[in-house]
């Protein structure tokens, strides 16, 4: 069952696997892996297993090869005994600090970048980085994150996703992300397998995004979505229930759509648990 993670800026989630694609997964067409929207540029730096080395220029401007940045060989350091305590996280009724260690908070840091060390990324499944200045998160490397708070950056892509925790990632929160200047937004999103929570307040979602999402990039695993302080309004719960088919807590405080009561979201979503 997937877990629960809402919420900046402390939420936080699980899920086992490796993180790095397979080789039969490189080698597959992209359409059979959910990635056509991707040239095979974009394909290639992003899904980059860092198994080898690699290259690139000193301070000299001279070539040179890099130590190898994979996590092959370390143990994931999830265990199914922190399922209870994430739960809480995402409930607001403990800490990411109850995560010990395997937590890292880099908020309000006035990072342009952030670049993990490998101990970091070996240990890490759940980190920070709200409120700082990351146009992309292209630095991470290989983790075995399962909750990525990049809320408030000025983000312009979620490429790097890929390659940092493609395989393992259950919940991510981008409140504050413009979700219309980034054009990579929800294709990233939905291709990303495990994914189930997403906390996604003040990010300008309105007509033309719900109706993307419902026809171009449904995000079918999602079973939570905070979608709080946006412009839905009653006209795009059609397109908001294809969007999100399989969501099983939707809060939706502080969209037009909110100001008529939970009725017109019932009607919509079935079963679902919606909070205004």
């Amino acid at each position: 069952m997937p877990d629960t993670a809402p919420s900046s800026p402390t939420g936080n989630v699980i899920f086992g696997g490796d993180q790095t694609l397979s080789e039969a997964e490189r080698n597959m067409p992209t359409k059979q892996i959910g990635i056509d929207a991707f040239d095979g540029e974009f394909l290639e730096s992003n899904f980059d297993d860092g198994n080898d080395p690699f290259e690139g220029e000193n301070e000299d401007g001279e070539m040179q090869e890099y130590e190898d940045d994979s996590l092959e060989g370390i143990p994931d350091p999830w265990s199914h005994d922190k399922l209870p305590v994430v739960h809480q996280i995402a409930m607001g009724e403990a800490t990411a600090n109850s995560l010990g260690d395997s937590y890292i908070s880099q908020a309000n840091e006035d990072h342009m970048c952030w670049s993990p060390s490998k101990a970091q990324r070996s240990i890490m499944l759940a980190v920070d980085l709200s409120q700082n200045s990351l146009e992309d998160l292209d630095t991470l490397g290989p983790t075995f994150l399962r909750f990525l708070n990049a809320s408030y950056n000025p983000l312009s892509s979620l490429g790097g996703l890929f390659h940092s925790c493609r395989n393992t990632l259950v919940a991510i929160d981008i409140s504050g992300v413009k979700v219309n200047q980034i054009e990579d937004c929800w294709p990233v999103l939905e291709t990303l397998p495990k994914l189930s929570h997403l906390v996604a307040k003040d990010c300008d979602i309105d007509s033309r995004q719900c109706q993307k999402l419902s026809t171009d990039n449904p995000l079918v695993n999602i079973l939570f979505a905070d979608l709080s302080g946006n412009k839905i309004a009653n006209k795009n719960l059609e397109d908001l229930s294809l969007a999100f088919e399989n969501v099983e807590h939707l809060v939706v405080t502080g969209n037009p759509a909110a100001e008529k009561g939970v009725g017109p979201f019932q009607s919509h979503f079935p079963g679902c648990k919606i909070v205004i």
